[in-house]
């Protein structure tokens, strides 16, 4: 462990100048890089003041003389002061993402507070708050408090509820965001389409149940429907995972594996000229009974249902015109870039990083073509920023590098 001694060694100076007053030795520093040297600088006694930093946000040097001061005047040798790097120390992994100055306040082993931020009235305040009750320790008149250096403390655990509050808010607003917006396409991909496919529905035999497919066509065959085309066809793994998001059957590991390894049989289905009603319904009453009472005594087993395989589906219809849509593009796509243009691919997901100043010509390099915009700020909050500047040029003509 490397100690530092610069007020021992400025006493030692006055002492052989012949200084008449009697030099405090005063240990002002230790440096803790490893859970041995925390655990070791845990056994001292007195007030342990510790600051916590990380490889990318270093120590806050500015309080040095500030704590030296304190140390002096107030706590003597009932206060020790070090310097912890969280990269290194397992128990202080809670701090390794935080980008303020961190301040632990130790004794007998326990955790007593934690103060975050460079303020150093409320630092000295706490200091001397902290010297008093260990006092009141010392002779008995009060119990320390019992926390391990890993707990958090109340102060840590409002802040930490609350954050996790603001995740969980912010989280549903994307994901409410997303599925507006996945609504918005898929509604205006059934429009662009139903023109041309009003009447036509497309479905999907698996590879195990191709040989029925005369089952299927003569179950059609009372509702008006009929199989106007059908195409042999194995499905790729991105078909896979987008059918599976429009049916969560297709997507079961049996069901996904026979997609990619066999080929299934694509189906258009359409609804003759002289039939009413929805070709949508019409085909999922005749295949899966959906819509029809269960009076039926006994109840009738339908083609959907007797196809299956375990838990792999044999056939797949989509339930409305949102799912018409999407299986039109993934079963039929040349037929539908016929008469309509190809659905708006989704814009790709964005992506803000916050990093120190220092680093700003590595991380324009590796960020490249893909991006947008950025910005030089006071400070890394992401809520109310400080814009200093936009350009890297108008940083480097900064007199002052923040």
């Amino acid at each position: 462990m490397a100690l530092t001694h610069a007020v021992a060694h400025g006493a030692a100076a006055a002492a052989a100048a012949g200084a008449g007053k009697k030099a405090a030795q005063v240990q002002l520093q230790a440096e803790l890089n490893t859970d041995d040297d925390f655990a070791h600088f845990l056994q001292r006694d007195g007030l342990l003041v510790v600051d916590v930093y990380t490889e990318w946000c270093g120590p806050c040097l500015g309080m040095v003389g500030n704590l030296k001061k304190i140390k002096v005047e107030l706590g003597g040798d009932n206060m020790h002061l070090a310097v912890a790097k969280s990269d290194t120390i397992e128990c202080l992994k809670r701090f390794r993402n935080r980008s303020e100055p961190t301040w632990m306040f130790l004794a007998g082993g326990q955790l007593l507070n934690v103060v975050f931020g460079a303020d150093a009235p409320r630092i000295a305040r706490t200091i001397e708050h902290e010297l008093r009750q260990e006092e009141l320790v010392r002779r008995g008149e009060q119990q320390r408090v019992q926390r391990a250096p890993h707990e958090l403390t109340p102060h840590e655990q409002e802040a930490a509820d609350a954050k996790a509050r603001a995740e969980a808010a912010r989280r549903e607003r994307e994901a409410a965001a997303a599925a507006e917006a996945r609504t918005a396409r898929r509604e205006a991909r059934a429009r662009s389409i139903e023109p041309y496919f009003g009447d036509a529905c497309p479905a999907l035999l698996l590879p195990h149940a191709q040989k029925h497919l005369r089952k299927v066509t003569d179950a059609l065959e009372p509702f008006g429907v009929v199989v106007a085309d059908k195409c042999p066809l194995v499905v790729g793994r991105e078909v896979v995972r987008a059918l599976a998001a429009e049916e969560a059957e297709l997507g079961v590991a049996g069901a996904a594996a026979a997609l990619v390894e066999r080929p299934s049989l694509a189906l258009l289905l359409k609804k003759l000229p002289d039939r009413e009603g929805d070709v949508i319904e019409l085909s999922r009453r005749a295949l899966f009974g959906d819509g029809v009472g269960a009076e039926e005594d006994p109840p009738k087993r339908y083609v959907g249902e007797e196809l299956r395989a375990g838990d792999v589906p044999g056939l797949f219809v989509p339930a409305d015109r949102h799912q018409r849509a999407a299986v039109l593009d993934l079963l039929f796509p040349k037929t539908v870039s016929a008469v309509s243009p190809p659905p708006a691919a989704p814009p790709p997901p964005h992506v803000a990083v916050v990093c120190g100043a220092w680093q700003r010509r590595a991380a324009l390099a590796a960020s490249g073509a893909q991006l947008l915009c950025y910005g030089f700020f006071a400070d890394a909050s992401i809520h109310q920023p400080r814009l200093l500047c936009k350009t890297l040029d108008q940083y480097e003509d900064r007199p002052e590098k923040d």
